[in-house]
């Protein structure tokens, strides 16, 4: 049985090779054409997702450099208190109250 059913199955395959053969270079044809059209679209493409994530990586470093000299500023803007300056009433009210003590 099982080699009846082998026998079939190769019986099949031998008959698509026949009829498929003679398409082959056609076929072939066929995928070189879709390639010349797809090939150039492809490089297209790359082209401008590395062109856009470029201009995105230097966005990102850009807003980087100006928050970092944000942050630079805000710190030594409090890093220089005034030096007679005491605290105000409601700070110490608050520091008071707070859980932490």
């Amino acid at each position: 049985m099982r080699t009846l059913r082998m026998t079939i199955l190769l019986g099949l395959a031998g008959m698509a090779w026949r009829y498929l053969k003679p398409k082959l270079p056609a076929a072939k044809a066929q995928l070189a054409k879709a390639r010349e059209r797809v090939e150039p679209a492809l490089h297209d493409a790359t082209n401008k997702v590395r062109s856009a994530s470029k201009d995105a990586a230097e966005s990102v470093r850009d807003a980087s450099l100006s928050a970092a000299e944000t942050a630079d500023a805000v710190a030594g803007a409090i890093a220089e208190p005034d030096a007679g300056a005491t605290p105000s009433s409601s700070t110490q009210q608050v520091h008071a109250t707070s859980p932490r003590g």
